[in-house]
């Protein structure tokens, strides 16, 4: 019960996250840290799943390349708490 219970949750946040993706919300990267370290856990616990644990390791991983590229902004300069800016300026 407790896996099924987990995989909701890590679902409902990476539905999340995408949804604060398309609002322009740095955050995003947060949610997806989260969803994905659920995803990767549940994954682990499961020896024929570890091809879809190491996916998850790469997401987490570009989450945090994301999360510090957007905290940068656009020439070096910080963003808000939105990446509005930096779409307009393309």
């Amino acid at each position: 019960m407790i896996i099924e219970t987990l995989g909701i949750i890590g679902s409902g946040l990476a539905m999340a996250g995408c949804w604060l993706n398309n609002k322009r919300r740095i955050g995003c990267f947060a949610v997806w840290i989260v969803s994905n370290t659920i995803s990767a856990a549940l994954h682990c616990s499961h020896a024929d799943l570890w091809p879809l644990m190491l996916r998850d390791v790469a997401f987490i991983a570009l989450a945090v390349q994301g999360w510090r590229q957007w905290s940068k902004g656009v020439n070096g300069k910080k963003q808000e708490k939105t990446g509005e800016d930096q779409i307009s300026q393309h």
